[in-house]
């Protein structure tokens, strides 16, 4: 294991593990690899952001608040880091199959945690719709 982490590792599962285990691993390894894959410069913030990424899930969780589940937040995010433009909480909706409403309340909860980027899109008449962009930091 030592040699490993000497060689680069960095994760490392003892047998027998569950697959969630494993899941959890690849999934944030995916999350680092995102947070770095960025064409430009990276910044110490940047840099600190893919190892949190990388290394969060190992921490305790603190369990969901009421009324949200894990599960919805991880389908909205990853929906929306996919998005390649800002998108609403209709269209993120439609997406991962849930209602307007309960997009927008975990789009919200992700623009709180400064996870998301909200911007406005002004049409013709009415009110001003929210766009969602997922944060690069």
């Amino acid at each position: 294991m030592r040699e490993a982490f000497r060689n680069g590792a960095l994760h490392y599962l003892i047998k027998p593990f569950t697959a969630a285990a494993l899941n959890e691993r690849l999934t944030a390894y995916a999350r680092y690899r995102d947070a770095l894959s960025g064409g430009s410069e990276l910044s110490q913030e940047d840099l600190d952001g893919a190892v949190r990424a990388l290394y969060a899930p190992l921490h305790a969780r603190a369990p969901a608040p009421k009324g949200r589940s894990p599960v919805t937040t991880r389908l909205v995010s990853d929906a929306l880091r996919r998005a390649e433009e800002p998108r609403s909480a209709a269209e993120i909706a439609d997406q991962v199959g849930i209602s307007r409403a309960t997009a927008q309340r975990y789009l919200a909860a992700l623009a709180e945690a400064g996870r998301v980027v909200v911007t406005l899109r002004y049409g013709a008449t009415g009110r001003p719709e929210h766009q969602y962009a997922w944060s690069p930091r």
